[in-house]
């Protein structure tokens, strides 16, 4: 292969100059993502003289799911990874031992990259007794009046996205998940406008006389609608709001439209 024996000696012998800093890390993730809950994970790192307090975030994922980077607790860089995977919030909270503030938090800074209030500038909502109240549902579920029209649930405000937000049904790998699901929310994030939509229902919500009732309305309530009100209630959850939230017609079938039954579903 080689003719120069000193160039073969070269290719047999590479130099190698490894970053020990960068290999810890790596280590560290990966021993992260393998550990089964935050009992075992900090002893394991422990014992085997990775560092826990802080490493780089994953350097996986697509992205849209991973779009910054910075120095993190094991503990977030796992619950980020998981996200990513579309596990749920509960397991996450569960495995990790955040609890959902911080969560919400840092899926609002790392995944979603919504900006957030300066709490030195910027008072937290201050509504300590009036808890607001977020509604999903699906057009196509509801009763309808005696118009013909479809009859929404009271609300201060109804947000109907059908024409708003382009439907994320089309993306066959998340049919059979519906909004609750991260993969879902991030999809419906990404959507044209829905970033805008979000930050002008959180800033309608932190009005002084703001609403008790927001109602978000899609073809099915199973993807967008769900997926947006969950968006929201993060928000407001960030920002010191107690929120409740009521999905409507999220657990039910996917609508087929009438107009092409054999091919196309709505969410």
């Amino acid at each position: 292969m080689f003719t120069d024996r000193t160039v073969s000696a070269q290719a047999a012998a590479p130099a190698v100059n490894p970053n020990p800093v960068l290999e810890l890390a790596a280590a560290a993730r990966t021993v992260t993502r393998h550990a089964r809950d935050t009992t075992d994970q900090t002893p394991l790192l422990y014992v085997l003289g990775l560092p826990a307090t802080t490493h780089p975030l994953p350097e996986t994922g697509e992205p849209a799911t991973m779009t910054s980077t910075g120095n993190l607790s094991a503990h977030q860089s796992i619950a980020l990874s998981m996200h990513a995977d579309g596990a749920s919030e509960q397991a996450i909270r569960e495995t990790t031992g955040l609890t959902e503030t911080e969560l919400s938090d840092l899926i609002a800074d790392k995944v979603l990259e919504l900006p957030r209030a300066d709490p030195s500038a910027t008072p937290v909502i201050d509504v300590p007794f009036t808890a607001i109240r977020l509604i999903s549902f699906g057009y196509l579920h509801l009763p309808t009046g005696p118009d013909g029209c479809p009859v929404p649930p009271a609300a201060d405000r109804v947000e109907d996205v059908r024409d708003r937000l382009r439907d994320p049904a089309a993306a066959r790998d998340i049919l059979d998940l519906d909004g609750l699901n991260p993969r879902v929310q991030d999809i419906v994030l990404a959507t044209p406008g829905a970033r805008e939509l979000l930050a002008n229902l959180t800033g309608y919500a932190a009005l002084p006389a703001g609403p008790r009732r927001i109602a978000i309305g899609c073809a099915g309530g199973k993807h967008r609608a769900s997926g947006l009100t969950e968006l929201l209630a993060r928000e407001l959850r960030a920002r010191g709001r107690q929120v409740d939230v009521e999905h409507l017609h999220v657990h039910l079938p996917r609508v087929l439209k009438q107009s092409d039954p054999g091919t196309r579903a709505s969410a």
